[in-house]
């Protein structure tokens, strides 16, 4: 592990990547529309870019009746493990979703199902 992570900390490092990330994730938001709205297909020196679309299907659970909804035998249960990092200086907490939580409430990524 890199030393400069004991600086501060691990929870100042994960709250400082969990930002860069953020402003990644909005740069990539951004350049994603972009390529979305381009009448041509884009391409770089590196890189190609192509769009493929396709359709999912999913469950509406709302149209379900309530005796699936409430019976246990439809649902199955998984456990994971939560890290939260919330921001000391007022400013917003760097979610993992790439967001700013101004909110307060909590911010948290899955790192690891439990088996």
């Amino acid at each position: 592990m890199d030393g400069q992570f004991f600086e501060f900390g691990l929870a100042d490092a994960l709250g400082s990547v969990r930002a860069e990330i953020a402003a990644l994730k909005a740069r990539e938001a951004d350049l994603r529309r972009a390529i979305l709205a381009s009448p041509v297909r884009e391409t770089g020196r590196e890189f190609d870019v192509f769009v493929r679309r396709s359709t999912q299907r999913r469950i509406n659970k709302d149209a379900l009746p309530a005796a699936i909804l409430n019976d246990p035998r439809y649902w199955t249960e998984r456990r994971t493990e939560i890290v939260i990092t919330r921001s000391k200086t007022g400013l917003g907490d760097a979610t993992p979703a790439g967001r700013h939580n101004t909110a307060g409430d909590d911010s948290f990524e899955v790192i690891e199902p439990l088996v």
